[in-house]
């Protein structure tokens, strides 16, 4: 079988374990394995959803900010226009005032002064050209200061339409301002409902990972260790085929962020029990037909189809494994290390995290 086929069929079929007909404790140990794996898929696929919601309402939170920055800045604008505006008619009006002042002043003088002002020049004039004159002068001069208090009362009638239509503006941004701060307050309920959903849906992969575990465990226990007979060889075609493998995917160890190119991860994502084994096996053939060596960066699974490539990561240290053989058989433990796989993550005996990896392109064979 192929190592793309062996590492699919233990992400379809969830790595199944032949148990007996009727043997009870075997059947106990099974557990619903294929229910807690799906429970743990929709799970993650849930928290794939969960994340891309945040992901969308964070650029929602981020447009309405801008637009809200955006408003309001306008509505600084808006209000500077406005002082200028009622500053500009002020003016206006003042010098309203002042030209009416003075009209009226003149008024007050001629009238104070009586109507010899007014007649003097008439008798004092010799020619009608200078009656014709000075009364062009009066005439001009009433004409100015009309001329110029209705000038300045169109002015001032432009800036304040100009004051009324700015007014509006600011209005209707503190208007915009309001529902778009009541959109983010619900933006950010909807995030706080998502980020409280993540967080379940993360107790709920903790629940369905140990879940596995158990179950795994289980299965581990209920499987009899096979009676020890004689160390055979492996077969030189598997082994020279496994070295080929092996050499193909390098580097296999290194910090924990360790892939290889031509390896990706599948998300396939537990953790338990592991231990070491070497002196004893070294140069006996495993259960894939290839030698056992110590040497190499293999690892040994009672449920893992054999083939599989597994990451196995511990105290910030990464090692890449292809599972040969079976094993370990101890109660409790569900992965068997090479010694030179377990030296390069520190391991002695203890807890593991693990990964299931798949080829990116085609692999050798597996022996």
């Amino acid at each position: 079988m192929s190592l793309r086929r062996c590492s699919l069929t233990l992400l379809l079929l969830a790595a199944c374990v032949v148990i007996l007909p009727g043997d009870p404790a075997r059947a106990q140990a099974g557990g619903d394995l294929n229910g807690v794996r799906k429970r743990l898929a929709d799970a993650n696929a849930q928290t794939v959803r969960v994340l891309n919601d945040l992901k969308s309402l964070d650029s929602k939170i981020f447009s309405v900010n801008r637009s809200i920055a955006k408003d309001e800045n306008g509505v600084v604008q808006a209000e500077a226009r406005i002082r200028s505006a009622e500053s500009h008619i002020r003016k206006l009006e003042s010098e309203i005032r002042n030209i009416r002042r003075a009209a009226n002043a003149r008024a007050v003088r001629m009238y104070k002064n009586g109507p010899s002002s007014i007649l003097a020049p008439l008798f004092t004039s010799t020619t009608m050209t200078d009656l014709s004159k000075l009364g062009m002068f009066w005439e001009s001069l009433a004409e100015r200061d009309g001329a110029t208090v209705h000038e300045a009362n169109k002015l001032k009638a432009k800036r304040d339409e100009e004051k009324a239509a700015l007014n509006s503006t600011v209005k209707n941004l503190e208007a915009r301002v309001r529902n778009l701060d009541a959109q983010r307050d619900s933006l950010k309920t909807s995030k706080e409902q998502r980020i409280k959903s993540l967080q379940d849906l993360k107790s709920a992969i903790q629940a369905a990972m140990d879940a596995e575990k158990k179950i795994l465990a289980a299965r581990a226990a209920a499987i009899k260790k096979p009676a020890p007979g004689p160390c055979t060889p492996g077969l030189p075609g598997r082994d020279q085929r496994l070295a080929a493998l092996l050499a193909w995917y390098s580097p296999a160890t290194g910090g924990e962020g360790l892939m290889p190119s031509k390896l990706g991860p599948t998300g396939v994502v537990t953790s338990g029990d592991a231990s070491w084994y070497g002196p004893g096996f070294d140069g006996c053939r495993s259960a894939s037909g290839a030698t056992f060596k110590a040497a190499q960066m293999t690892a040994a699974s009672v449920i893992l189809p054999l083939g599989t490539l597994l990451k196995v990561t511990r105290g910030g240290r990464a090692v890449i494994v292809v599972i040969t053989d079976r094993g370990p058989y101890a109660h409790g433990r569900v992965l068997d290390l090479s010694q030179a796989a377990a030296q390069a993550i520190g391991l002695g005996a203890g807890v593991v995290n693990m990964e299931i990896l798949l080829p990116k392109e085609p692999a050798p064979p597996f022996p």
